[in-house]
Order: C-alpha cells, then structure tokens, then sequence
C-alpha cells in the first residue's frame, strides 16, 4: 500500500447518500444492519409432482423489474455474495463442502451459491500424480458435464479455470437463467456430474438477505454503488457493488477500468476529515471472471468520518446484431455509413497508410514496413446518446481477408497475413484509432471486410464521481 497523501480543500458536495457507522474493532465489525423479511410462499410439498421446482426458461431473469432510483434502493444484498435486483427472490450458498476422491485425483466443492437467477459454482481438482496431457485430462475425465435437481439438467453456460500449482487447479461454472423456488429451509439433493462417472451431491441453505439502504450507497441517473465496508485486522476493507438500473448496460464489477484491463491501481480512493487520502488496492482483481463485484484494501485507518470517492464508472453491453463493413486499404474505399452500436454509432472516420510505428503503439504488435508489409492507420469516429458517457472500447472488431494461403502449413514460414490491433483512444475527439498490418504476399487487401460478432462487448466510461461517506467509531 502507498503512503496517504493530503488532498487539497475541496468545496465540492456530494449528493444524497446513506451513511454508515463503522465500529473500529478487529474482524468483520459491521455496525448494526436491518433486516428484511421474503415474501412467503408455499412450501415443497404443496407442489404438484408434475410441476418442476427449477424452471429452466431463458426468459426467467427477464421478469418486470422495476429499476428505478427508487426501485434501486428496495434491492437487497447478502453480504459475500452480493445484490440481490429481485428482493422477492431467493439467496441460497452451499450447505457445507463436499469432496470425492480416488487413487488419481480428488475434487472438492468448495462453493455454491444461487442469485439473480444464475448459479455459480466453484470447484478444486487435486492431482495425486504427474498427468502428461494435463488439460486433455481434465476434459475427458474430471470437467464438469452437467448439473441436475430432480428431474431438470443444466448445462454451464461460462467456465474459467485458474492453475494454482502443478497438481491444483480452481475451475468456476456459471449457469444462467436458472429459477429456483423460494423454501426457508433451502434446497437438497441437487448434484453435479463430471464426465468421467463421478458426482457430487449437495444442500443450499438459504441466506438472510438485507436492504442496501442499510449500508453506504449513492445512486446516480445510470446506476449507482454500494459499498459494504469492514475492519480486518485493523485494515480498512471495503466491498463495492455495483447497483444497475438497466439489463442492457451493466456496470464493470471492477467499476473503474475496462472489462479486460490490467488492473485498477490507486483510482479509488477515501478521504480523511484532516484530507489525507488513502488508494485502495482491489484483492484479488482479474478481468473477466464469475465475481460481480471486488473487495479494496485501504490499509491502516483511524477512527472518523471518510468519504468513499469513486471518479468515474464503466459500463458495458452487447452487440446484439453482426456490424459487416465492407472497405478497401489500397483504393482507401469504404462506405460513408454510421453502424448502430448500443447507446450510439461508429463510423471510419479515415485510413491512413504508416511506415513508421507510432509512439504509443507496443514494439511486440509492430511489423516494420517494406514493399510486402503494409501497415495502415485505422480510424473509428463514435457518438455517444447516453449524457456524460464516452465509449471506451470495442472488443471483437476484428477483419475477415482473403488468404493465398488458407492452409497454414502452406504459408511460407508460417508468418502473419495480417493483424488489427487496438492502438489508441481519444474521449475529447470521440475517436479510436487500431493500426492494420497485412503482409500483400500472404493477403489480399483488395478483397477484405471489418465486423464486430454479436454478443461481443463495448465498454462505456460514465463521467459520473461518486462521493459516499462513512464513520469508523472509536471502540467503547
């Protein structure tokens, strides 16, 4: 952790918000936070047989929400697990681990959790023996294959898997669009089954789910923040969730930097009556997993009040339909036309042959130019419809070329044919600019097109601050 620094006075207010007092004491010190009671509903047994408990529709977290401002402050929260956008739904996490084992492996279960209609599963494989086909292994033997409850099976819909040492690997399953039915007591004998013959049988139990209004929040005209702060070992923590008021966009879990960034180093901060700051550092971070929110370290702090600052928050959606755009390097020929993106438009603003690389692009994606080698300067305009937000990224552009050399056992020397990279992004000239390189011996730039896939994503940067305080009190 970096040593605080002092901020200068700043006669900047904030808005509405909720305020929370920390008791400064050791562990999880939560100061007290009010409950709320689920709707009832009926019971397992007063189920018809011929009626599945877990409905498996697509169209299952599509129910009306209402997710207003208003509404946003009827969510609720497990701390743990996160927000829960439908209050009349259910929270369940796994009972207790279960693990099974042979003389080759062993698999545990470590966690199960069930909220907004996805169940997320996570699972560690000890090998007790050196495998030479280590992943084929795992494929053909101890991945996941499906999830059962009664007489329903579920497929994953996301897996990620982290390789934690030479025997161990943490794998994470999510299933989508998952409805269960609410029972206080839980639910039992779901199972999973993994492909090669083994199974895991487990309980959830069900958890106790509070209002977010009982803890820091700040809710703005795009979505808002939760935070969920907590002294561990005399250190500052502080869960942040994003509260979303929309299906469409979705704020990033790691709220200030791209999906797929490096990591959001020193940009959240606190601040101390006596104005000194103090950057928190995000546990744990990486771009892309099953979390929906991260946990911020702020080390060592004393008792008082403090503000949360937040600068600014990215957002991302889906391309819903494939953006074809046709266009020709060498003739410098494409079609004047603007692509309807989610929240705004693109256009190619101009392409710009290049001999030499650009400052600001990195050495390993830049191939000198020469009579076969290529390299053409791309440049995307965008327009925003969503007030204070400028796109920040698109992934999944990418170029379809013809090849002389389909087969690339054919190619000469297995080089490159051609390569579109991301190079720069101007907010204030609501541009982008990718770098395109095509080897003319191995392509043919007269007979290519760019394309954005559907379900790929954009990211959008809200210029919205937020300001959220907060008490830590002197323990009695």
């Amino acid at each position: 952790m970096e040593d605080p620094e002092k901020e200068p006075d700043d006669d900047t207010g904030i808005g509405e918000v909720q305020e929370l007092h920390l008791d400064n004491t050791a562990g999880e010190g939560i100061g007290q936070k009010p409950n709320i009671d689920l709707p009832g509903e009926e019971p397992f047994d007063e189920f018809s047989s011929e009626t599945p408990l877990m409905g498996l529709s697509p169209e299952a977290p599509k129910e009306t929400v209402d997710r207003t401002s208003d509404a946003m402050e009827e969510y609720t929260v497990v701390p743990g697990y996160g927000v829960n956008e439908n209050p009349k739904e259910p929270v369940y996490v796994l009972a207790e681990q279960k693990s099974v084992e042979n003389e080759e492996y062993s698999l545990t279960l470590e966690e199960v959790h069930y909220i907004n209609h996805k169940i997320t599963v996570k699972i560690s494989l000890f090998l007790k023996k050196d495998i030479e086909d280590y992943w084929d292994y795992m494929e053909d033997k101890i991945d996941l294959a499906f999830l059962t409850f009664q007489e329903n099976i579920l497929e994953e819909d996301s897996h990620s898997s982290t390789t934690i040492d030479s025997h161990t690997t943490s794998s994470i399953y999510g299933f989508e669009n998952v409805s269960l039915p609410y029972n206080e007591q839980g639910i039992e004998n779901m199972c999973i089954q993994f492909t090669d013959g083994d199974s895991i049988f487990f309980d959830m139990i069900s958890m106790e789910q509070e209002k977010v209004t009982g803890y820091p929040y700040q809710i703005g005209n795009l979505g808002g923040i939760l935070a969920i702060p907590r002294l561990e070992d005399g250190s500052l923590i502080i869960a942040i969730h994003p509260l979303d008021d929309g299906d469409e966009f979705r704020i990033i879990p790691a709220i200030v930097v791209e999906e797929l960034s490096s990591g959001p180093e020193d940009i959240i901060t606190i601040t101390g009556e006596d104005k000194t700051v103090y950057p928190g550092e995000c546990i744990r971070y990486h771009p892309r997993g099953e979390e929906t929110y991260f946990e911020w370290n702020f080390g060592k702090v004393k008792p008082g009040s403090y503000t949360l600052n937040i600068p600014w928050i990215y957002f991302k959606a889906e391309i819903t339909e494939e953006i074809d755009i046709p266009f020709d390097p060498i003739k410098r020929s494409w079609e004047d036309k603007e692509y309807q993106i989610p929240g705004g438009s693109i256009q190619i603003q101009d392409l710009i042959p290049i001999d030499e690389k650009p400052e600001y692009f990195p050495d390993y994606l830049w191939t000198d130019s020469s009579p076969i080698i290529r390299n053409w300067s791309l440049h995307f305009g965008y327009s925003s419809d969503i007030p204070d937000c400028s796109l920040a990224c698109m992934y999944g552009l990418s170029c379809e070329i013809e090849c002389y050399y389909p087969d690339m056992h054919d190619n000469p020397n297995n080089l490159f044919e051609y390569s579109l990279s991301f190079a720069s992004e101007d907010g204030e000239a609501e541009m982008m600019e990718y770098v395109l390189m095509i080897n003319t011996e191995l392509a043919n730039p007269e007979n290519m097109r760019l394309y954005i896939m559907q379900g790929c994503s954009i990211n959008y940067r809200w210029n919205q601050s937020f300001e959220i305080p907060f008490t830590i009190e002197e323990n009695n």
